[in-house]
Formats: structure tokens, sequence, C-alpha cells
């Protein structure tokens, strides 16, 4: 039968085979194993170069790592290299820090220097040497800040290593790895990023530092670096701000408090936050503990040092390492309760108060002195003041200068006449030119004061009357300028001429016009006309022509004329004629010289001043300050010693190097003779002369008044055998005067004043030269008197320039004494 499949077949398998085909099976193994073997040999050849290709990989990924580090290696040494030369700006001894300017006041009663006021700088910061930090102190810094700081070498390695870890945690902190030393690095550099490079320059920065200081020096300027608190750096002044102490009299708990607050200041500072203050302190105090108990458990042990350092006291006994054990534990277990007593010092709390004028001065003083004797500019004098770290020792007595401030400022906030020691006054307003008084001022006159002693140093100023807004505000005592009136007759006239013989206690003088002003200019009297007239009696007179106006007048009720009459006289009334007359022979220009150079007067102008009207009636140009007058009025108070005035005694900055000293010598400007004659006619003006409201009756008072034109200037200089000060009273920025109120203010006021400061006087009596006698005069002729001379006076005299006796007398009479 025949197939219908039309697909191809698969072609049959030989039914009987040849022996030919028998023959060829080993060849064919054969071929299978050479290709097996070729197969193999080609997978091999792939492992091959797989192998090779990944060595090279491997080699060129090792070469450039090699290459990487070592460029990475390079630039860590240039850069590591420059840092170290970085080095040499961080000197410990003299950094650029700020600190805070304390002034110092003389204890009364124990005559030790204590502080007086804090002066507002930018930072509140008291230096304090290494010597003087308790260890109480040291050792709560360690404790709470880098326990092993006294075997590491500036880097704790462990802590670092434990801060990287933690850093590179998810949410894991990034402090607690700074040694002191490293966190001394960031106070002086100001450099405090969380950033990897600045912790790696932080560290070598104290590796380099720590080779160079002592771990004395480091702990010194760490603790004189840190923030404690608002503005306040350094312990000291932490110390003084909560505590009111020096830091060496803390105790642990206090220590520990203020070592506390550098955790987070503004959080843990004492004030306001003292229940977070108490948590931290606890945990120092734990630490301290732990310090201590270490160190005690290595000397039961026979060990020589620890982790936290050298062991000291040598080895001790079980019995005594369990009494003190419980001894230590027992003194923080206490320190941990203690409740803290938070007062700042007087001296801190005044940072918030305003300066009181003397401080204002001492400021201006000593800045005027650092421009002068070290040629700073006024920045740079600023700056050493508020910023300098400097110890100032003033003169003032704290008790004067309470009672001026409360007289002058407490008491006239809001004026009451019934508590005030100013008198109710009314000021009129000085219209058409200063010739007549217009309308009443709305308001009571102003007044300034200043007190010292006769060796120039000032005790207290009052720079104002009347609330005080400000620090360094204008300062009537100081800074302000006024015509003199007759105050200056004294230092211009009488004494120089008196010192020159020219004058003396009853010289004669005739109380008559110097002068006529005609048309502005001043005819001398000498060069007028005389003419002879009938006087009421038929009695043929000289008479002066009269062309012009009479210069000078007198002041008020001693308006002359008074005849011929003494110096002594002339000085108590105040009369105008006479101290021009005394001038002319003594000459403007002696005058002038001897205020300038020997009184160191500065505010007269040399175009303007060098005449009779300025320095015989006080009509300057400008004027002179209290301040000035005052002192030039010691001369008659202390032999003839003119001592410049000053607030400070010595400046001292923060390394304890004294920078400026008021020690000058004293310069003798007139004779001890003289001073002491013209004390004696200063004292006969409180007696019995202008100046009698001054008188305080249970010791010698010498003072002279002094009014310029129009009333605008009033004015008492006096002084006591302990203290010279001077009075100005008046309107300070209106154009008016205070006219015709009696008793005059200035001395009233100068009294009020000084019954309180010298209530209790040490001196009782003014000194005296040896050289000067009390002598009987003729009250008309001037001479020593004879027993025939009708009327007399006493007066004092330098026994080197005695007058003569009288020549106008003859015979024996009864005589009449006038004075």
């Amino acid at each position: 039968m025949t197939s219908n499949n039309n697909l191809p077949q698969r072609p049959k398998r030989p039914a009987n085979r040849s022996s030919s085909a028998r023959q060829s099976r080993p060849d064919a193994e054969r071929n299978r194993q050479r290709r097996n073997n070729a197969q193999d040999v080609d997978l091999a050849r792939g492992i091959k170069g797989t192998l090779s290709i990944i060595g090279k990989t491997l080699a060129t990924i090792f070469f450039i790592m090699v290459i990487t580090g070592s460029i990475v290696a390079s630039v860590m040494t240039v850069y590591v290299v420059n840092f170290l030369d970085d080095q040499t700006e961080y000197n410990l001894r003299d950094l650029n820090l700020k600190y805070t300017t304390t002034l110092y006041a003389v204890d009364s009663e124990t005559g030790e220097d204590h502080p007086l006021q804090v002066i507002k700088g930018d930072d509140n910061r008291i230096w304090i040497n290494f010597e003087d930090i308790p260890d109480t102190m040291q050792l709560a810094v360690i404790a709470a800040e880098d326990k092993r700081f006294q075997t590491h070498q500036g880097v704790d390695w462990k802590m670092t290593f434990k801060a990287f870890l933690n850093m590179l945690k998810p949410g894991g902190e990034t402090t607690g790895g700074s040694t002191i030393t490293q966190q001394l690095i960031k106070n002086i550099s100001g450099e405090k990023e969380v950033r990897v490079d600045r912790k790696i320059r932080e560290i070598f920065r104290a590796l380099a530092l720590e080779k160079e200081y002592s771990k004395d020096d480091i702990m010194e300027a760490y603790l004189n670096t840190i923030g404690l608190g608002g503005n306040t750096y350094g312990i000291q002044a932490a110390s003084n701000r909560y505590f009111g102490k020096n830091v060496q009299e803390l105790d642990k708990a206090e220590c520990a408090a203020i070592i506390a607050i550098t955790q987070n200041p503004s959080k843990l500072e004492l004030f306001n936050h003292e229940e977070e203050n108490r948590v931290r302190r606890s945990y120092i105090l734990d630490q301290m503990l732990d310090i201590e108990l270490t160190q005690l458990k290595a000397r039961l042990d026979g060990k020589e040092s620890t982790e936290y350092g050298p062991v000291e006291g040598g080895s001790i006994s079980q019995s005594e390492y369990e009494k003190q054990k419980k001894k230590l534990e027992s003194e923080y277990a206490a320190a941990k309760k203690e409740k803290l007593v938070i007062q700042p010092s007087a001296a801190q709390q005044t940072r918030a108060e305003i300066y009181s004028y003397f401080v204002d001065y001492v400021i201006e003083e000593v800045m005027a002195d650092l421009m002068d004797q070290y040629g700073y500019e006024k920045q740079k004098a600023w700056d050493m003041v508020y910023n300098g770290g400097l110890s100032i020792y003033t003169t003032v007595d704290e008790r004067i200068q309470g009672i001026l401030d409360e007289k002058f400022i407490t008491n006239e906030i809001e004026y009451d006449p019934e508590t005030s020691i100013f008198q109710n006054v009314k000021g009129q307003y000085i219209i058409n030119g200063g010739q007549s008084y217009g309308d009443y001022v709305d308001g009571q006159p102003q007044c300034a004061m200043v007190i010292m002693d006769y060796e120039g140093n000032i005790k207290g100023i009052a720079g104002g009357r009347g609330e005080k807004t400000g620090d360094r505000t204008f300062n009537l005592a100081t800074d302000g300028v006024r015509q003199t009136g007759s105050s200056i007759k004294p230092l211009s006239v009488y004494g120089p001429a008196v010192d020159l013989d020219l004058v003396h206690w009853s010289y004669m003088t005739a109380d008559e016009p110097f002068g006529y002003l005609v048309d502005g200019r001043l005819v001398r009297a000498t060069e007028v006309e005389t003419v002879e007239e009938e006087d009421e009696d038929g009695n043929i007179v000289e008479k002066k022509k009269v062309v012009g106006t009479p210069w000078p007048v007198n002041y008020d009720a001693y308006r002359g004329p008074q005849g011929i009459i003494t110096i002594n006289r002339a000085l108590q009334n105040s009369v105008n004629t006479v101290a021009v007359k005394t001038l002319d022979l003594l000459t403007p220009q002696v005058s002038y010289d001897f205020l300038y150079r020997n009184l160191n007067i500065k505010t007269l102008d040399p175009d303007n001043d060098i005449d009779y009207a300025p320095l015989a009636l006080g009509a300057q140009s400008g004027g002179v300050s209290v301040l000035d007058m005052t002192a030039a009025y010691q001369i008659f108070g202390n032999g003839g010693l003119y001592y410049e005035p000053h607030s400070y005694t010595r400046v001292v900055d923060s390394q304890g190097n004294v920078l400026l000293e008021s020690d000058d010598p004293p310069r003798r400007v007139i004779s001890e003779d003289t001073a002491e004659v013209m004390n004696r006619l200063l004292q006969s003006v409180v007696t019995g002369g202008t100046g009698s409201p001054a008188a305080l009756g249970y010791v010698p008072v010498m003072g002279k008044t002094g009014t310029s034109n129009m009333d605008k200037d009033q004015w008492f200089m006096g002084g006591t055998p302990n203290y010279v000060a001077g009075v100005w009273f008046g309107f300070d920025k209106e154009n008016a005067g205070i006219p015709h109120y009696n008793p005059y203010p200035p001395p009233q006021i100068w009294k009020r004043i000084m019954s309180e400061v010298d209530a209790e006087p040490v001196n009782t009596a003014f000194p005296v030269s040896g050289s000067v006698v009390q002598e009987t005069y003729c009250a008309e002729s001037g001479d020593l008197a004879t027993p025939s001379c009708p009327k007399t006076g006493v007066g004092w005299y330098k026994e080197s320039a005695l007058p003569g006796y009288c020549s106008l007398h003859s015979g024996v009479i009864e005589s009449e004494e006038v004075d």
C-alpha cells in the first residue's frame, strides 16, 4: 500500500555497516576531546583577561588614592604650618579685651580704698591675677568644663572622639568635647561656628597654646574671659555683680553658681534664673566632690597621680581616708542645700545710676591727662577710660559729695523754699543793653559749688541745681565760665600787690574815680583839668572838670565816696575805685601774668582782659570757672602754695602699671607772710564786710563776695582752716540778673553747706607764718600810730614791710580806735 504522507522522511539507518565505519569511532572521540580542550583554553583565557582588567582597575584606584592622599596631606601640611605660624597673635599676657574701669574712694573710717563707681563701658570685666584666684573656683571650673585639664596637652582626645561621633549621629549633640584651652581659644578669637574646619583649627591652636603657656596662664586667661550674664565677663566682675564680694570671699556654692552660668548665660544668670542655676550648680558640686574623692583615694592607695592630675599631700591611712571622705561629703551636701544671697556690690549698682558731677569730672580729667601725657587722640583716651579696666583712685570725700548731692539735686528736684538751702528769689530779664531790668524770669536761678582741701584735692562738686538727667552733662562748676565780679580782687590785685610790698593793711587810697569815660574811652583822672571852686562853706577847693562819666562806680550800699580809706576797708566793702587804683600800682600786665602763670587761670583773653575792668572789677570777656577760682583761693589758707586741683591721686592699668599720678609739687606763688596778711584781710570781710552772712562762729572763715554787671553772676569764695570752697549763683542760660536781695544769697548758700561739711573741724585756726605782726596804725595817715594819733586801728603787717610811724601828729593826746 502506498503512503499518502507528503512530508519529508528521515533517512533510514543502513542495515549492514562496513568494517571501515567501525574503525572511525576512536577518531571521533579524540576530536570531541580536542573540542573540549579548546573550550577550556578559551574559558581560562577569558578569566585571565577579566582578572587583568580588575587588577588594572584596582591599581588605578590605588594610585589615584595615593596621589589624592598626597595632595590632601600636602594641603593639610601647608594649612597646619600656616596656622601654627598664626599663633603668635595669641599673647595671653596682653589680650585685647574690654575691661571695667573702677573708681575708688578712701574710707574715712578705715583709711582703705574701696570701690566708689563702676564706669559703664561696653563690657563689665575686672581682671584678676592667677595668684588671687581661689582653689575652689579653679576646682569648680575644672569639674564643670574639663576634668582632665591638668593631664592633657590642650586637647582631650577621648572627649573629642566622642564629640565627633555625636556629630555624625542623626540629631546628635555638637558640643561637649572642648577643653578649657579650646574654650579659651574661642573666647579670644571669637570663632564659635560649628564647623569641622573650625574645630580642626581650634585643636591645633590649643595644642600650640599649651606649648607656649603654663596651665596657670591658661586658667587665668580663661576665668577672665568667660561670659557670665549680660555684659559681665570674668569671675571678679561676676562676683561683684551677683554677690557683692571679691572672688576670694566666695564659698563652694557661690563658686559653683558662677561657673554654672557659663553653660548658658542668658538662662542661668542668678538674678532671674536662680532655680535653673541651682540644678546646674548641683551637678558641678557633684563633679567637684568626685574629683576630690578620687584624689583622696589615690592618697590611700599610694598613687602619685590620677587622670585628674598629680596627687598632693602624701599617703594616708584608712581611718584618715574615711574621716576626710566623710568631711568632704558633708561639706558638699551643705553646699548643695545652701540658699544663695544675691546682692550686687554698691559699686556694681552704680552701673545703672547716673554719675555724680564729681565722677563726670574725674572721667574728663583722666581723659585729658591721657591725651596730654601720652599723646592719645580723644577716642583712644575715651576707650581706655571706658574699656581699659583702669583703677582710678579719687580724692572725693563721700560724705561731702553726699551733702552736695542732697542739697543741690535731691532736695531741688521739686523746689520747696521750706526745705531748700536756696532762698526764693526772682530774677529779671536784662534789657536796654544791660542798663535796666525787665520782666521777671519764671524759675529759680542755677548754682554750682566746688569744695577742696588746701592741697588741691577736690572733695566734692555740685555742677548744677536740680535733677541730673544724664552722664557727663554740662558741669557748671568745671565747664561753666562766668564773670567773677569783685571775687577776683584778692587774686588779681591785693594778693600780688601785698606780696610786692606795694600796699599793706592800712595803705590809704582816696575813694574817688580813677578816671572818666568819654565816648567809650577811659580818661585818667590825672589827665583831667583841675579847676578851683567855692564849696558850701565858702572855701576854695580844687575839683576835676568833669568831661565824662566817673569810672568806676561802687556797688549798691557802698557807693562812694568814702574819703581816704585803708586797703582793709576797701576790701571789706568791695570798693571798686580803690581796687582799680591798686591795680594801677601793680599794672594790668603783672596782674594778668600772675593769674595766668601762677594760678593757672587760662580762660582770660589776652587781647581783651589785660585791662582795668576785667582784672580789678571782674568784668572779663569770658570769665573763670568755679573750680579754677576755688583752686586759686587755696593760696590764702595754706601759706601761699598753689596745688593743681585734681580729682584723682593715681590711675593704674589692668596689669597694675601706674599710668598717671597727681604728684606735682606745689608752687609757691606768694610768700607765707603775704598769705597770712591776705588771710586776715579776708577774715575781716566776713567779720565786718560783705561776706558776713557766711560766718560760722565756731571756726574762722575767710572770704570774698563778687557780683558781675547787672547781677548776672553772684559769687562767694571762702574758706575755713580745713576746706576752701566756691559758690556761683545765677541764671545759666537766660540774659537775667538777681537784683537787690538782702541778705546776699551766695554767702548764705556757702554757710548752709559748710556748716555741715565742717561741722567737726579738725583744724580750728589758719596757719601762721611767724613773720606777721599785729600793730596799731593811724586812721588818718595809715602809718604806724604814735601816741599823738587821734584815731587808730589795728592791722596785720609783714615784719619785712612795716610802714613808718605817723608824721601827721605830734604830742600826746587820747586816741580813738576806729577799726
